[in-house]
């Protein structure tokens, strides 16, 4: 357990002021079994708390919207379940599988009042999140390993109501309730196919298959960014008293983006639909390939 004391004391040039004490206290329990040297299983129990950033505060102030107020955000709190259980079968099978069960409350997300003007972010409403982490490693022969991790999740929102383009129109608004959606920006699974080599002595290679699977763009779950796929590839030669190493990430230059549309705006015009499509989305590009090469020497 711990006590968070967390304090707030913002202000504009404009004249407003903010000032917010939060007084929490997280907490977990975490018992383990252990059946033998090589096998443990265990049970999580735990709550935590994730407080507004100063971009929350600056946005909200900036617009002092009614229906979002500076002095109105508070902490997303979160309570967490979780079995897990760790065993080494043999030096070819590790394994660590875990079932997680988290429930949010006022969970921070894009704000849009009734005139679909942004309002910064706010305390939209609570989601359940139930999933399934697997990882599994092990060495099968003196030249060749694996690694295999991974996650699934579903993720949806039990409360919470936002403004939407409603699509009976191009440019049609108004709320609805979130229940039941699922949550935008969070992909269903993600995982890592890994192969380890050693070639000769001090030499290791690695390349890994990263996969982060679709996820909905927008609020109703009507907008969907596709899975991605990227490569990466790791060589390092390491003695006693120095390493050099050259790393690739995103080796064949996968392009990938953030995409924000939360609110699941229409182009409005024929021009942009035909040079765009229908969906009026933001793409913000993230890092493409990139190559590293590091030596490190030990003293």
């Amino acid at each position: 357990m711990r006590r968070d004391d967390v304090r707030y004391n913002v202000a504009n040039r404009n004249g407003k002021r903010v000032d917010a004490t939060y007084d929490k206290y997280p907490w977990s329990v975490a018992p383990a079994y252990h059946w033998h040297e090589d096998a443990t299983t265990y049970v999580t129990v735990g709550t935590s708390y994730w407080y507004p950033v100063a971009m929350y505060y600056e946005s909200a102030m900036s617009y002092m919207n009614p229906e979002n107020l500076p002095e109105n955000l508070k902490p997303e709190e979160s309570l967490t379940y979780e079995i897990g259980h760790k065993q080494r079968f043999a030096p070819w099978a590790n394994l660590n599988a875990s079932l997680f069960h988290i429930k949010y409350k006022d969970k921070f997300a894009v704000f849009y009042d009734s005139s679909q003007s942004y309002a910064g972010y706010k305390n939209t409403g609570d989601s359940e999140h139930n999933g399934i982490e697997l990882e599994m490693s092990g060495v099968l022969t003196k030249f060749l390993g694996y690694r295999l991790s991974g996650t699934y999740m579903e993720a949806e929102w039990t409360s919470g109501r936002e403004r939407v383009f409603t699509w009976d129109t191009l440019t049609s608004q108004g709320f609805r309730d979130l229940d039941g959606y699922q949550l935008n920006h969070v992909p269903k699974y993600k995982y890592t196919v890994g192969v380890d080599l050693f070639p000769m002595e001090h030499l290791r290679c690695n390349l890994d298959l990263n996969v982060t699977g679709a996820y909905f763009v927008d609020y109703l779950n009507r907008i969907e960014y596709g899975t991605r796929k990227t490569v990466d590839l790791g060589i390092r030669y390491e003695r006693e008293t120095w390493s050099l190493w050259f790393l690739a990430s995103n080796l064949f230059n996968e392009k990938i983006e953030s995409v924000y549309n939360s609110s699941g705006e229409l182009y409005a015009n024929a021009g942009d639909i035909g040079r765009n499509g229908p969906y009026a989305n933001e793409y913000y590009p993230r890092q493409g390939q990139s190559f590293e090469v590091g030596l490190a020497v030990r003293f």
